[in-house]
Formats: C-alpha cells, sequence, structure tokens
C-alpha cells in the first residue's frame, strides 16, 4: 500500500499516542543515495564494524517497547527510516539522515516526519535527530540513543540477510497491485530502465526513478515528483528494497521524502 502523508498535526491525536515517537512502519529505513549495477557480482561481507544493512529491531522509551523498528543503512552510511504504529499498523512517519561507525561506536544525524495523524512529543510533524552512545556489529546486532523533539529513545536491532540479495532493475520492473496515493486507489509500475510511474483515480501523479546503488546488494535509490495532487507536489527521494511476498523479490518497499513530508509504499507483483 502507498500512503502519502505530509507535516500536518491532527488535534483528534490522543495524548498517549503524541507522547511516543513515531511508530514504525513494518519495513524498513531509507536515505538518498546514487549508483548502478546488474546485479551480477557476487554480495561480499561488509567491514566487521560497518553499520551497512537491514536492521529489524526495536524503538524503547524509558525501558519500554513503543514500536517497532527495520533499517536500511547504504553502502554510503544513509540511513532511513518508515514508521509503523504497532497498535494500529498504520504508517506513521519515517526517517532520512546518515549513520557512521568508528570502530564500533555508531553516531549520525537527520530528520524524522510524522505522517497524517501522528505528531511526536513536542507538537511537532518534522524533527532533526541525533544518534548517540550505539555500538555495532557487522551482520549481526546495532544499538544506539536518538534523541529527537525532547525525548531520548533507544534503539536495538538484528541483521537482516535479505540485504546480502543482489540488486538489479530486473528485479524490481513490473506493474504492481495494492497501491495508493493519499488513500486513493492507484496504478503503479517500473519499467525495465527503472522508470516509475502511479496515477490515482483522483488524478495525482507521481512520475520518478528508481536505480540501483551497489549491485551486489538489496537497495535502490528512489526519486519520485508528484504533480497534480494539491498539497502533495513536489520532489521527493530515498530508498526502497526488495522483499519477498509469495515469491522472491515480489514486492518493492520504498520511502521518499522532502523538507515537509513524504510517502512509502509496498506494492506487490
Amino acid at each position: 500500500m502507498l500512503t502519502v502523508f505530509s507535516n500536518k498535526v491532527v488535534p483528534a491525536q490522543s495524548a498517549s499516542k503524541s507522547s511516543q515517537f513515531i511508530s514504525l512502519l513494518g519495513g524498513f529505513l531509507f536515505g538518498c543515495d546514487g549508483g548502478g549495477g546488474d546485479g551480477s557480482q557476487v554480495p561480499q561481507p561488509p567491514p566487521v564494524t560497518s553499520p551497512v544493512g537491514i536492521w529489524n529491531g526495536t524503538v524503547s522509551l524509558g525501558g519500554s517497547v513503543v514500536n517497532e523498528l527495520s533499517c536500511l543503512v547504504a553502502i554510503s552510511n544513509q540511513l532511513g527510516c518508515v514508521l509503523i504504529d504497532p497498535a494500529t499498523d498504520r504508517l506513521a512517519g519515517g526517517v532520512l539522515g546518515s549513520v557512521t561507525a568508528t570502530g564500533t561506536v555508531v553516531g549520525g544525524s537527520g530528520t524524522m516526519y510524522a505522517a497524517n495523524g501522528y505528531s511526536f512529543a513536542n507538537g511537532s510533524t518534522v524533527a532533526p535527530f541525533t544518534i548517540s552512545g550505539g555500538t555495532v556489529t557487522a551482520r549481526s546486532s546495532i544499538a544506539f540513543t536518538a534523541s529527537a523533539a525532547g525525548q531520548s529513545y533507544a534503539i536495538s536491532a538484528s541483521y537482516d540477510p535479505l540485504y546480502d540479495r543482489g540488486a538489479s532493475l530486473a528485479n524490481v520492473a513490473a506493474v504492481y497491485r495494492g497501491t495508493l496515493i493519499a488513500g486513493v486507489a492507484a496504478s503503479f509500475s517500473i519499467n525495465a530502465t527503472g522508470m516509475l510511474f502511479a496515477q490515482a483515480t483522483n488524478g495525482c501523479v507521481a512520475n520518478g526513478q528508481v536505480s540501483v546503488i551497489d549491485s551486489r546488494y538489496n537497495g535502490y535509490n528512489v526519486t519520485v515528483t508528484i504533480s497534480s495532487c494539491v498539497g502533495l507536489n513536489g520532489t521527493y527521494s530515498g530508498l526502497g528494497v526488495t522483499l519477498d511476498a509469495d515469491g522472491a523479490n515480489n514486492m518493492f518497499l520504498f520511502g521518499v521524502f522532502n523538507a515537509t513530508g513524504g510517502f512509502v509504499g509496498s506494492p506487490s507483483k
């Protein structure tokens, strides 16, 4: 499902929900990167202290788990997030930034975005974050503290071997189903050269480009321009990965963002 969100604060949100870190989409973290390749190379493990990979885990506040978490750290150390509310399975926001490692110690920074219907503890819907006090063991585990909107959250995650799957445009080229733009049914396709196109029944149109970051690893750069869509028009950028949904590489999960918001999609072939 493709869900578009902006930086709107929804007053009807409950106090308990707004006090939580924006919940994570049961998917992956996305950031911006470039590159290309044909997927023919054999994946090689990242260095022992590298934070690169797909990571799945939790977000905790005051010792209690408040969110589920999945992450993608691209080969250039770009970091992205898609967020879901575990109580409702609703998309609730995303993250873009970067994460680096010095030895086994990780750090980083970026921006977090809340989806429509969600906000941060201080009422904001776009907030900078910093990463501190973290450690990583490549292809095993990562943990760090993320500070944003006046709160500090403990992140803990494990490596997902799906990252070691090679990437190619052939893996993502397809006509997809199960797509929405701003809650409205839409077509969605990616062609053999990586050109992305989506159009909703209300007239909203998305044109974009998908490209391979590094053919050894499961990760794609995604840029999208939305037009003919009041309140959502603009250019967004982020990352995507392929997942196995009723077949290998049958789902393309991605998130793209700009200064005010973004959208996340998980269309299936």
